[in-house]
């Protein structure tokens, strides 16, 4: 099982001070790990990337505007990764929110929850925003996974380097 990363690196901005600075103030940030988390509180593995934007934005107007402008080559990935699973026995998922997405697991001003559980796996994505002052939002996304045995370990390996590129990529398109 990997190890979680547990550096932080940031740019110096609104609540932020006092970390070190990225070399980039469009790339997201790998944030401390956020474990334990309420939302998956048996989670073996986590991630939490986040990045400051211009305006205010809700987690939902966040989600949307990930997915919305999200690059062609994550929805392949997705659809590659249904078409291998899919025998397995293992849910398939499309790049929305909802029915054939990825359900919400719980919504507020300030946290939204997906979240899926399988048999190989439990896992969230937990994005919250909070005001960073200067008229800028600062949106972050944790990812917690819970496998539930070897093929959940072996797809958890799999995923990972495709994980970090995605996540990466979708914070970075809030960025303007």
């Amino acid at each position: 099982m990997p190890a979680t990363i547990r550096l932080l690196f940031c740019r110096g901005q609104a609540g932020l001070k006092d970390q070190p600075m990225s070399l980039s103030p469009s790339r997201p940030i790998l944030m401390v790990d956020p474990r334990p988390h309420p939302a998956l509180p048996g989670a073996d593995w986590a991630d939490q990337y986040g990045i400051e934007v211009r305006g205010s934005l809700s987690p939902r107007e966040a989600l949307n505007e990930m997915l919305a402008r999200s690059p062609g080559w994550i929805a392949g990935l997705l659809s590659l990764r249904n078409q291998i699973v899919s025998p397995l026995g293992l849910k398939g998922a499309r790049l929305q929110v909802g029915e054939g997405g990825f359900p919400v697991v719980s919504e507020g001003p300030e946290e939204l929850i997906l979240g899926l559980n399988d048999r190989h796996l439990d896992f969230r994505l937990v994005l919250n925003t909070r005001p960073a002052g200067h008229g800028c939002t600062f949106v972050s996304l944790a990812t917690l996974v819970a496998p539930h045995n070897l093929g959940g370990r072996t797809y958890l390996a799999a995923i990972l380097p495709f994980h970090r590129l995605i996540v990466s990529q979708m914070l970075s398109t809030l960025y303007r």
